[in-house]
């Protein structure tokens, strides 16, 4: 079990933060079916950058806390929970590590996540979720589904979140509402780019 252990956590982080430019670039925006302008001596033809798509993997704790009513009673908790996302964007100019920002600026995604819930009265509790996001530069919001294998609750939840802070609920079905606030402190695993 150990050495099966220390080999999952070696391939783990021999794949972070992999930054891999696609040979499926384009070669900017020349259309080779129409002429080129009369050249004016002195004077180069415009440029402009493409930008570039990106998919990137990133995961890491997500450490929260709120507030869960359970049968009318309301409870304080602690959710210590992990989350593994996949985004999908573009970014309006190409070559962002030389702005060390290897992440889509606006796009989709998805994640999955798993917690364990600590309430105030010292019951246990484990949701696990997965949902699909819109983001923007820092701020965005998602969907999904949760379930509670240890509680045999499942339901909606939804997340927003800005930068690093998120605010997420869920509602389960059996009437169980859960709020809480906390901190993504995800890491880029890797990213995958290539010219729009």
């Amino acid at each position: 079990m150990k050495h099966a252990l220390i080999l999952a956590l070696s391939v783990l982080v021999s794949g972070c933060l992999t930054h891999t430019h696609l040979d499926r670039g384009r070669p900017g925006f020349a259309d080779l079916d129409t002429p080129p302008a009369p050249h004016e001596p002195g004077r180069a033809a415009p440029q402009r950058d493409p930008g570039e798509h990106v998919v990137a993997l990133m995961g890491g704790p997500t450490p929260s806390g709120g507030l869960a009513v359970v049968d009318g009673a309301v409870r304080g908790s602690v959710v210590l929970g992990a989350e593994l996302t996949a985004n999908r964007g573009e970014n309006p100019s190409s070559h962002n590590e030389d702005d060390f920002f290897l992440l889509p600026r606006a796009g989709y995604g998805a994640s999955l996540g798993g917690a364990l819930r600590i309430d105030s009265d010292d019951s246990l509790s484990g949701p696990l979720y997965a949902e699909a996001q819109i983001f923007d530069e820092v701020a965005g919001v998602a969907g999904g589904w949760s379930l509670d294998p240890i509680l045999g609750q499942t339901g909606p939840q939804a997340t927003v979140w800005w930068g690093p802070l998120f605010l997420r609920g869920a509602v389960y079905l059996n009437g169980t509402v859960l709020l809480t606030a906390g901190s993504q402190l995800k890491v880029p695993l890797g990213a995958w780019v290539w010219s729009r």
